[in-house]
């Protein structure tokens, strides 16, 4: 045991030759290896090694934990609480009735009025779920959370349940659409600015405190759509500078690296005229390490859409490329970004001034680019002591992997920490219907096995390079599998602080407050706002549950039936539990 943890505590100094995946970028943007080689580099994450021994002690860790002692878990919770929960749940297990919830809240509003239907609403599903109106209403359920060991994630969920179109794409019947931001003009995005801003004050009344946003609340949704565009175009020509484009394998890795020979041939080959000494002069500034080549770090730490219109780069390929290749924004686009970077920045200030962790949530794969693009402008300002800033990653798309393992690398780089959150996604389908409508390969894993393979795979990279990166992690599931791997692996590598799991308010408490108990850092997510604003979210959260109930959500039901059961009759509650099952490392 000590020899193992010895060997993973080894400095990075005595790690620079490694095994390294050549990158390749698919038609789809998506990362693929496609050969192996051993040459001098800078660090690079370590993949994870786990033996029959490790395998053991995660085991043995994972199932310390007990999940069935409903006491423990429901003990924040008043019998009527408790009463209310079981009947939401229930409620859930109707399908027709849920997949058609919002229609059927429409037609409340209706032909009941909206005072009649809100009422319902608030007493029901939206205190279950939420908790509160504003700042204020919602103080009682942070404290009691609090008094149970557990955190709160502040969330102004009022938002309009816009559906998006890409490219001629029409909003589907039956899909279950996305919480996005309506956008009304730059002054809206200010106010939703000010509202976050409100929120972290707020978070910061709490120890490890932390607050969300969306990226769609504070720019012009098209406009991230449009800049996310852009960064593709940038990985496709570093795909295209590879000296074989057509040697691509379906596995994603990011160590790809072009060669000065790659450089100025894939360049000559496109059409680009300028002389060798002008294409030396760009490719010796990009080659940020000095080291005779260009890594995929390199690229896009070199190019990027906010100085693309004056970079040496652009300005020697634009004649050639053209602007279906390579594009630069518009004036008002540099405007938009400015706003978008600068309302980015003054949440991230405000939370690194209240020890606020500031967690930017994952949205459409068509925004995701943009999106990671300003993550990574911010880590590196504001990560630079310890992690305020969050990326978040959904463990559902396939290159997910490749994702994290770029982000590790420039985090280390970059002399940041690397923090993030991961979940398994929320946009699924939409995502398989714009990837049809596209004709594309679908971004997303073909079932729930992929998923869960995906989700273990990317948290046991981060926790395999928790020291080196000076990482933290928000570990958000609702998989009593997930949370117990987790738990194992934090055992495994001798990681004490940094892991936090979260759950939304409403769902898993006996996973969030059975870990509150044991010490462990537990949040949840407590959404907030308006009623009638906040009824797209409570929509979601009925129809998420539907898909749940062969898992956590009919878990819940059992427990929370015993809890009630076990307080009406005020028997003295003893658990017989079953034997815990073995997870699968």
């Amino acid at each position: 045991r000590s020899a193992r943890l010895l060997q993973r505590a080894a400095s990075p100094a005595t790690r620079v030759l490694r095994l390294r995946g050549v990158l390749s970028l698919q038609n789809n943007g998506c990362f693929a290896v496609r050969s192996m080689s051993t040459e001098p580099s800078v660090w690079k994450p370590i993949e994870p090694d786990v033996d029959e021994a490790d395998r053991a002690e995660i085991n043995a860790a994972a199932n310390a934990l007990n999940f069935e002692d409903t006491e423990i878990a429901y003990r924040m919770k008043t019998t009527k609480q408790i009463l209310l929960g079981w009947a939401v749940f229930k409620i859930c297990t109707f399908k027709p009735l849920v997949q058609n919830a919002g229609t059927l809240v429409k037609m409340s509003e209706t032909f009941l009025g909206k005072k009649f239907t809100y009422g319902v609403l608030r007493s029901t599903f939206f205190a279950h779920f939420c908790a509160g109106v504003d700042a204020e209403d919602i103080l009682p359920t942070i404290n009691a959370l609090k008094a149970a060991g557990v955190g709160s994630i502040l969330d102004y969920a009022a938002e309009a349940d816009v559906p998006i179109t890409q490219e001629g794409l029409e909003p589907t019947d039956g899909i279950i659409s996305a919480r996005v931001y309506e956008y009304d003009g730059e002054h809206k995005c200010d106010q939703n600015a000010e509202t976050s801003l409100q929120a972290i004050e707020a978070a910061g009344r709490q120890e490890d405190g932390f607050a969300a946003v969306k990226l769609t609340a504070l720019g012009r949704p098209e406009f991230l759509t449009r800049m996310s565009v852009m960064l593709g175009q940038i990985r496709m020509i570093f795909r295209s500078l590879d000296k074989r484009p057509e040697a691509v394998l379906p596995e994603a890795d990011f160590g790809n690296v072009i060669s000065w020979l790659e450089f100025k041939n894939g360049l000559k080959r496109q059409g680009v005229t300028a002389t060798e000494t002008e294409m030396r002069r760009v490719f010796e500034m990009m080659d940020i390490d000095q080291n005779g080549v260009l890594e995929y770090s390199n690229w896009i730490e070199s190019l990027s859409p906010e100085t693309m219109h004056t970079h040496p780069f652009y300005l020697m390929v634009a004649p050639a490329f053209g602007a279906d290749r390579l594009s630069v924004m518009t004036d008002k686009e540099q405007t938009e970004l400015q706003n978008l970077i600068g309302r980015t920045r003054k949440l991230a200030a405000q939370a690194a001034k209240h020890k606020v962790k500031l967690m930017i949530d994952a949205e459409q794969t068509y925004f995701q680019p943009a999106i990671d693009h300003v993550v990574a402008l911010l880590q590196a300002q504001y990560n630079k002591e310890e992690p305020v800033i969050f990326n978040t990653f959904q463990c559902y798309c396939k290159d997910t992997y490749a994702r994290v393992q770029i982000d590790l690398e420039r985090s280390y780089r970059g002399g940041y920490c690397f923090a993030a959150k991961i979940v398994r996604g929320a946009y699924m389908f939409q995502e398989r219907a714009l990837a049809r409508e596209e004709g594309r390969p679908d971004p997303i894993f073909p079932n729930i096995e992929g998923t869960n393979r995906s989700y273990h795979d990317v948290l046991e990279l981060i926790l395999a390079n928790f020291q080196e990166t000076r990482a933290a992690i928000m570990v958000a599931s609702h998989n009593e599998r997930s949370v117990r791997r987790a738990v194992g692996l934090m055992h495994l590598y001798g990681i004490s602080h940094g892991v936090f799991f979260g759950q939304l308010l409403g769902m898993c408490d006996f996973i969030s407050l059975t870990l509150g108990a044991m010490g462990y850092k537990v949040m949840k997510y407590v959404p907030y706002g308006p009623v009638d604003e906040v009824l797209p979210y409570l929509v979601r959260r009925a129809q998420e549950n539907t898909d749940m109930l062969t898992g956590g959500a009919a878990k819940e039901r059992r427990l929370l039936r015993r809890e009630l059961l076990r307080r009406l009759t005020s028997r003295s509650h003893t658990t017989n539990n079953p034997p815990l099952h073995q997870i699968q490392t």
